[in-house]
């Protein structure tokens, strides 16, 4: 194959990672990437009309109706080989959380714009939109860090905890930036609290936008778009601008203190890029976003798996090794007489 051959497939091989990695963030962020931007026209003093409400509706719908029939198509291509009941338990339950979903969404949505749905179905259908698209990709799911192997080439050896408690200082710090730009800029933030912005009424709705904030943010934007990119062979710079800038545009609506979100989107990519374990960021993700709960159950689990980490290693290095017998050269006279026999 020539210069100009492998040119040409590595073209290709870039629109097909980008045209995937629009079309999951669309399905995913889509409707919050949307809300976000008409409420920071409000903050601005925009007045963005009576038409958006409906548009608002159509951007939910047009979403959740687009990921159902991704994740349908791809099942059907995969599972032709399959028995023919699991291949259609396979689509109706596609088909039945695509509904779930949309039903969620439909009825959360209030006249004003504000969306007070659950989006647990949304969660779900994300997550195996996700699994089929990486196996119609040939990519297997430990790349994706859900699966870690950790006798796999170039994995970091740094304890599980680290990452745990990395990701915990880098949402704390976060959070005092945001604080500290509301007091600089009270005249850039919204006068509303986030909670209030994003539609969070009850304890049950909390927890479900935890939940589905940390797969969005985390499993689609974060993991599987640097996987994606990444396997394209595309450079540094472009498989984490993205994910920041995805996650800075969805949190237009706090005003300025949306800037802070660069820090938490850089440092997760350099987490996840480095010691390629997703589950930490997803757990403390959502853990955090929950409240003071959350985070004191977050330092409580970096405190289990801290001390979970240190009783392997002493039971590593406690353990009696196998004696080590060096092998002769394969030039030397011993070799030679071994091979012979």
């Amino acid at each position: 194959m020539t210069t100009f051959d492998h040119a040409i497939r590595g073209r290709g091989d870039t629109r097909r990672a980008y045209r995937t990695v629009v079309a999951l963030i669309a399905c995913a962020a889509g409707p919050t990437l949307w809300s976000s931007g008409l409420r920071f026209a409000r903050l601005l003093g925009a007045d963005p009309g009576a038409w958006t409400l409906d548009v608002t509706r159509a951007v939910h719908a047009g979403c959740t109706i687009a990921a159902g029939l991704w994740l349908l198509a791809l099942i059907n291509t995969r599972s032709r080989t399959d028995w023919p009941s699991r291949r259609a338990l396979q689509l109706g339950g596609a088909a039945a959380l695509a509904a779930a979903d949309l039903t969620d969404r439909m009825t959360g949505l209030q006249p004003d714009g504000t969306a007070t749905d659950y989006r647990l179905p949304s969660a779900f259908l994300l997550v195996w939109l996700v699994r089929e698209v990486l196996l119609h990709r040939d990519i297997d799911l430990a790349r994706l860090g859900v699966r870690p192997d950790t006798g796999r080439p170039g994995r970091s050896a740094v304890p599980t905890w680290h990452i745990y408690g990395l990701v915990l200082l880098l949402f704390v710090t976060a959070a005092v930036a945001m604080n500290y730009l509301r007091l600089a800029f009270p005249g850039l933030v919204p006068a509303e609290s986030q909670l209030t912005a994003i539609g969070v009424d009850n304890p049950l709705t909390l927890i479900t936008r935890c939940v589905w904030t940390a797969v969005v943010e985390e499993v689609v934007v974060t993991g599987t778009v640097i996987t994606l990119l990444r396997a394209a062979d595309r450079p540094a710079w472009e498989w984490v601008l993205l994910p920041v800038a995805v996650r800075v545009l969805g949190h237009l609506y706090l005003g300025i203190s949306a800037t802070a979100q660069i820090l938490v989107g850089a440092g997760v990519a350099y987490l996840y890029v480095v010691h390629r374990h997703l589950a930490p960021i997803v757990m403390v993700h959502g853990l955090y976003s929950t409240g003071p709960a959350g985070i004191a159950l977050a330092i409580t689990v970096t405190g289990a798996v801290a001390i979970r980490d240190l009783i392997r290693s002493r039971r590593t290095r406690s353990a009696p090794r196998a004696p080590h017998t060096e092998k002769p050269p394969a030039d030397s006279p011993a070799a030679k007489e071994s091979s012979s026999r």
